[in-house]
């Protein structure tokens, strides 16, 4: 481990005054947030259509289809070898009636127990986690005491997204052995899933009290500490991880994201860069390097991830973050072609994300292209209506153009997102009396009064 991405004072200030007893996210833990439910991919409803066929085929009154009794050897070990290939080539309904079939020759339901057990694992293995839960329930139908049957049968229903019916799981697996430590780490990432971080913290503490060294406890503690602002503690704890697993992809993902957020560049790029090394096609790391070459002066070899990381994986959410960098890297240069082509790419990557409007507009305004401007501005505010910072320059250039009634509206939005700011109502106000509203901009000023204080004593002199 590199000591110099070691966490220090220079995280002290990411996230202060936020977290969990109040305030928003940081982008930080936004950040961390979306990383790691990436990480996770529950599947969802179309796993929910295959385990409800699995149950259906598992219990069937009727007799199985004659070539999978045609096909399965009489002796017992040949016939579970052959399951075993059929589920290798992806024949998950003729393995469980095959099952069923090896289940109905045992004598003895441990013996029987253990088989559907084998059989869920393998299912588990090919990934055909619906089958695999099938399997698991069939075995606590046999034994229900079993830790093994329950513990994978929430993995299982994890994988597949249904965490309420995996937490259910867990909880009887713990009542079974309360202090197995793999069965508090999955519960410490099943929390998290469920946005209950507290809890989620809780149980990540729970797995390292019986097993110290256990990276992915550590791991699972990260993430929802970071999902709650607890930035520091949370680097700390992906350092402690990556001592115990040196190439644990997903703390040093998170280890960098925190130092992005905390502008500690140097510490974020050498973290993306071990990222990086572990997964070399991980297009969302290439996307956070290429921010941080654009965000320090390396705009055109930025462009260049880019725009190779979209060949890959075209990623909305990161592609039009970058651009964005990109963009605004290009414009400190006074690169101005090359930005507002940036900040296009950004609008294409994510037409609805509204900041690349606005930062095209401002830049429109910036060369004197006014009627461009208004476009991106209305543009930003049709994407989306809370962008405030847009109201407030479509309303500034409808005064100038002494169309004070548009002004009005825009200045009355962007009153209505930020009532406490003073100018905000004063522009109101202004626009109001301007247009031969003098009693109504009164009113505002005297509405803005109670809002906000004294310092509201005029309009700001259109």
């Amino acid at each position: 481990m590199d000591r110099s991405l070691a966490p220090s004072s220079q995280l002290d200030q990411l996230g202060r005054g936020q977290g969990p007893d109040g305030a928003l996210p940081s982008p930080a833990s936004i950040a961390i947030r979306d990383a790691t439910r990436r990480l996770q991919l529950p599947r969802g409803y179309a796993t929910r259509k295959l385990l409800e066929e699995a149950e259906k085929a598992i219990g069937m009154d009727t007799a199985p289809p004659p070539e999978v009794e045609a096909e399965l050897p009489a002796n017992n070990r040949s016939a579970k070898h052959t399951i075993f290939q059929w589920i290798a080539a992806k024949r998950y309904p003729q393995a469980l009636a095959a099952g069923k079939l090896l289940e109905n020759r045992l004598q003895e339901a441990e013996t029987s127990w253990n088989l559907w057990t084998e059989i869920g694992q393998a299912f588990f293995n090919a990934e055909a986690f619906p089958y695999a839960a099938t399997a698991y329930r069939h075995a606590i139908g046999l034994s229900d005491a079993e830790l093994a049957s329950w513990f994978n049968l929430g993995v299982s229903l994890q994988a597949m997204g249904q965490l309420e019916e995996a937490l259910e799981c867990y909880q009887q697996a713990e009542e079974i052995s309360p202090n197995h430590p793999k069965v508090w780490c999955n519960l410490g990432a099943l929390y998290f899933q469920l946005e209950d971080f507290e809890q989620s913290v809780q149980a990540s503490h729970r797995a390292l009290e019986v097993r110290p060294d256990y990276a992915r406890a550590w791991d699972n503690l990260a993430a929802a500490l970071g999902a709650t602002d607890q930035l520091v503690d949370a680097a700390r704890c992906c350092v402690k991880a990556i001592e115990y697993r040196p190439n644990y992809f997903e703390s040093w993902l998170k280890l960098a994201i925190i130092y992005y957020h905390a502008g500690s560049l140097p510490q974020a790029e050498k973290a993306f860069g071990e990222a990086q090394r572990i997964r070399p096609r991980s297009t969302y790391v290439q996307t956070y390097l290429a921010m941080i070459l654009a965000r320090t002066g390396r705009a055109f070899q930025a462009k260049e991830i880019v725009r190779r990381a979209a060949e890959i994986v075209p990623d909305p959410l990161l592609l039009w973050m970058a651009w964005m960098e990109i963009g605004r890297a290009y414009e400190k240069e006074e690169n101005f072609p090359t930005a507002l082509e940036s900040y296009q790419q950004a609008t294409f990557a994510n037409e609805q994300a509204h900041e690349p409007w606005l930062a095209s507009g401002r830049l429109h305004l910036r060369l004197e292209d006014r009627g461009e401007a208004m476009r991106c501005f209305n543009q930003a505010v049709t994407f989306q209506t809370d962008a405030a910072r847009a109201w407030h320059e479509i309303g500034q250039m409808a005064c100038q153009h002494e169309d004070y009634a548009t002004a009005a509206e825009a200045f009355r939005h962007e009153t209505d997102l930020h009532p406490d700011d003073l100018k905000a109502w004063q522009d109101l106000a202004s626009s109001l009396e301007a247009s031969g509203r003098g009693s109504e901009a009164a009113e505002i000023l005297q509405r803005a009064k109670s809002l906000i204080g004294d310092q509201v004593t005029q309009t700001s002199g259109i």
